[in-house]
């Protein structure tokens, strides 16, 4: 049975460069500081490592996981001295660097001026070199979350993940 009327025209195909315009709206791409880390499932014992600053600029690399704990014991002690009052500066910021001499990939710099800490994360990769600002506290404020707790935590998950249960 033949249905009489009129049909409905095609839609109306857009252009390439509409389609882009259109994709540049939709899709936007993560902008600011970030941090990511992942086990990666393919090779064991590597993890997938991207930092990336306020402009923009990213760094990614694979990392073994023995630099990651070096990585993690960097973060932590980096943590530790940041909340105390233990090398201050009154006028300019006094800069304290952990690092460790075996492992050349990962720098932290905690700043102190009166009662705020500032941290600088620094990666060193295949891609090249970036440090992140990963923001700052005032020393004794239990609510504090900068950036740099969020790198801290997600380096343990990581880690984490990919031990064996028990």
């Amino acid at each position: 049975m033949a249905q009489s009327g009129k049909s409905k025209p095609p839609p109306k195909q857009r252009s390439v460069e509409e389609d882009m315009v259109l994709d540049r709206r939709l899709m936007k791409p993560p902008s600011g500081a970030g941090f990511y880390i992942a086990p990666m499932h393919d090779l064991p014992g590597q993890f997938s490592l991207v930092l990336a600053d306020a402009d923009n600029r990213t760094v990614a690399d694979a990392f073994r996981a023995d630099q990651i704990i070096i990585f993690e014991a960097i973060l932590s002690e980096a943590k530790r001295f940041a909340q105390t009052d233990e090398a201050v500066g009154k006028r300019k910021p006094i800069t304290t660097r952990f690092y460790d001499k075996r492992e050349p990939a990962f720098m932290v710099d905690v700043a102190k001026l009166g009662s705020r800490s500032q941290f600088f994360v620094t990666v060193t990769c295949l891609t090249g070199q970036l440090t992140m600002d990963a923001g700052s506290l005032r020393r004794g404020d239990e609510k504090a979350s900068p950036l740099f707790y969020d790198i801290l935590k997600r380096v343990q998950e990581a880690r984490a993940a990919t031990q064996p249960p028990g």
